[in-house]
Order: structure tokens, then C-alpha cells, then sequence
């Protein structure tokens, strides 16, 4: 058992006056524990226990000083444990969700980068082209010079000047055709594919972010519903007052979660809603979002529903459901259309059954 106790036979008595003086208190009695008592140490708040204080024999504690794995918690430490270990497993749950997204994004950045440094090459091949192509460029502009002066000389010394204007017309015709033509090459050479592909690869990374906002979304949403169940055909109250309607919707979940006997205490409610506008006339009753303290306590809840055929008509006809999300409420439905489908032929109904994103589909055999 890890933590100190006090009172162990194998335990040396030196200085017995002073320690007996600045011992601890038991949190029972208020009275010291000194080193020749018999005392346990909680190890949450450690505090100090006699064990006559707590309930527990020499027997017992003969074994606890042997065993040095058990731990001892004090009763008010450990009406609060089982809640912090369901805690640290939704935290552990919530944890490896995110560490699966990091390395899901991680996985994406890498390929961002190598693909990033593919462009980056074919940028680099693709400058060298086009310094290539503007040396070609300049070689064809200087022939054109060239042309353009002979004839210039050519039309000084032949030709009219009505023909000369012409021909200059002509010449810078043809000049802004051959440049044209020059970028018209290099645009569908080179520019063209590089720029789909960069808007192809940044519609894709945009594409898997907005997943992962949504799955992110979706996953939140059912933390926040993990603990909640919906009770349907519950009659509404005819009470003028809000309050009034509220007080006997409550009254009536408790009472109905009572009579189940799944272990459920009134305080395990905390919240209790009616979903939907209130209707007039003979609507249907709108159906009761409950929620409940834990999940472990949802649990004996949903645990405990075959009871309620056994319990008084007015629980009879409640039917109790889970709390899903839109996803989960039409990937329920298709599941359910399904099983329905293939129940319409053979020897076997089938049904779905398991909680939300662990649905399964049972089979049972038709009666004759």
C-alpha cells in the first residue's frame, strides 16, 4: 500500500514525546495521531485517520501494511475518485482524437512541402527556359532591327513616299504579330499547367481542412450530448404557468428514472428540457431532453430499459433514445431503412441496436 501510516510494529519509537506533540490530527476526531497509534493517511488530501475512526480492524489493516499497491482513500476523497477517473477518460478519449488530427495535418504539411518543392523546381526549370527564350528573343528582335534598317534604307531610296508608309505600316505589323506569337508559346508552355496545379493542390489542402473543421465540429457536439437521453410520449401539462409545466416534467423523469431502480439518485438530473415550440390541441407531445450527471449513469439508465414493460401504465408508453447529432440521426436512419428492407423477405427480423457510432444490426428469427 503506497503512503505513510503510522502505528507499524516494525516502526522505531525514538524521540516518542516530541513526535507526540507535532503529530497530525485524525480528521475524525480531531485528536492526534501519534506513533504508537494505528493510523491510515488519505492519499488524495492527506489527511490522517485513526483506524477505529474509520471502521477498520487490525486485521484489515495488517494486510494493507503488506500490500503496497492498494491505495486507501478517506470516505469524502472517495465519493469524488469515480468521477475524476471518468474525466481523465474522456480527457484520454478527447487526447488521442487530437493527436490523431495533428498527425493527420502533419502528414498533410509534408506533402504541402514536397509539393512545394516540386514547383520550386519546375520554376527554377522553368526561369532557365525563359532566360533562354529572351536571349532567343533579343536575337530575333536584332535580325528584326536589321530588316527593319535595310529597309528603311531600301524605301529612302526607291520608293515613293506613299509606298514608303506603307511598307513601314507592314514592317510594324509584322513585328507586333511575331511578339505575340513569342509570349502566346511561352504563356501555354510554361504558365498555364503550372498554374492548375497549383490551384488544384490548394483547392485539395482546402478541401481537407474544412474536414477536419467539420469532424472537429461533430465531435464536440457529441461531448456535449454524451450524457443526455430524450424521453418521447410523455404527456405535456395543462398548467397555465411555464414554471408549473417545468416542475411536473421534472417530477415526472425522476420519478420515471426511480422506478427503473438502475441505481439513479433525483440529483443525477441536471437538466431537463422540452424540445421544440409548445403546440395547442391534440399535437403530439413534444419529446424531454434529460441530462443525466455522467455517462456511467446514462449507462445504468439505458442498462435498465427492459424494465419498463414491468413498470405502471403512465411509464409504459415512454420510449427513451439517445441524444445523436444530424450526422449520427441519418446514418441512424439509413441503418434502420435497411434493416427494414431486409426484413420484408426471409426468416429473420433484423433490428438496430448499441449506442451512437457503435450501432449494430441484430438478427431474429420471424415466429411462426
Amino acid at each position: 500500500m503506497s503512503g505513510q501510516r503510522r502505528g507499524s510494529q516494525s516502526q522505531k519509537k525514538e524521540e516518542k514525546d516530541e513526535k507526540e506533540e507535532t503529530g497530525d490530527k485524525c480528521a475524525v476526531c480531531l485528536k492526534m495521531v501519534a506513533d504508537k497509534d494505528y493510523g491510515l493517511q488519505c492519499e488524495i488530501c492527506n489527511s490522517w485517520h485513526h483506524i477505529k475512526c474509520v471502521d477498520i480492524s487490525m486485521e484489515v489493516y495488517s494486510v494493507l501494511e503488506k500490500i503496497k499497491n492498494v491505495h486507501w482513500y478517506c470516505d469524502f476523497c472517495n465519493q469524488g475518485i469515480t468521477k475524476v477517473i471518468e474525466e481523465l477518460a474522456c480527457l484520454k478519449s478527447k487526447h488521442e482524437v487530437f493527436e490523431k488530427q495533428i498527425d493527420g495535418m502533419k502528414e498533410e504539411m509534408k506533402e504541402m512541402r514536397e509539393s512545394r518543392s516540386k514547383i520550386e523546381k519546375q520554376l527554377e526549370v522553368i526561369e532557365m527556359k525563359t532566360h533562354a527564350l529572351q536571349k532567343e528573343c533579343s536575337s530575333v528582335n536584332g535580325k528584326l532591327k536589321e530588316i527593319d534598317d535595310a529597309l528603311q534604307n531600301t524605301l529612302e531610296s526607291k520608293l515613293s513616299s506613299e509606298v514608303k508608309k506603307n511598307v513601314e505600316q507592314k514592317v510594324d505589323n509584322f513585328r507586333e504579330i511575331m511578339e505575340q506569337q513569342l509570349k502566346d508559346e511561352l504563356s501555354k508552355e510554361f504558365m498555364t499547367p503550372m498554374n492548375d496545379q497549383l490551384e488544384r493542390k490548394m483547392d485539395e489542402s482546402k478541401q481537407k481542412l474544412d474536414e477536419i473543421v467539420l469532424a472537429n465540429a461533430e465531435q464536440e457536439d457529441i461531448e456535449t450530448r454524451r450524457n443526455n437521453l430524450v424521453f418521447y410520449k410523455v404527456l405535456e401539462s395543462n398548467q397555465p404557468r411555464a414554471d408549473d409545466r417545468y416542475k411536473e416534467d421534472v417530477d415526472f423523469c425522476v420519478k420515471f428514472l426511480l422506478a427503473l431502480e438502475a441505481g439513479v439518485e433525483p440529483e443525477d438530473v441536471k437538466k431537463v428540457i422540452r424540445l421544440g415550440k409548445r403546440n395547442d390541441g391534440d399535437a403530439l407531445p413534444r419529446p424531454i431532453l434529460v441530462q443525466l450527471s455522467s455517462r456511467q449513469t446514462k449507462n445504468m439508465v439505458t442498462e435498465s430499459l427492459y424494465k419498463i414493460k414491468s413498470l405502471e401504465a403512465k411509464f409504459q408508453r415512454v420510449i427513451v433514445s439517445h441524444d445523436m447529432t444530424r450526422k449520427q440521426r441519418e446514418k441512424c436512419k439509413e441503418l434502420v431503412a435497411e434493416a427494414k428492407r431486409k426484413s420484408e423477405s426471409g426468416d429473420f427480423i433484423y433490428k438496430v441496436r448499441g449506442p451512437p457510432g457503435n450501432w449494430r444490426t441484430i438478427q431474429i428469427r420471424k415466429r411462426d
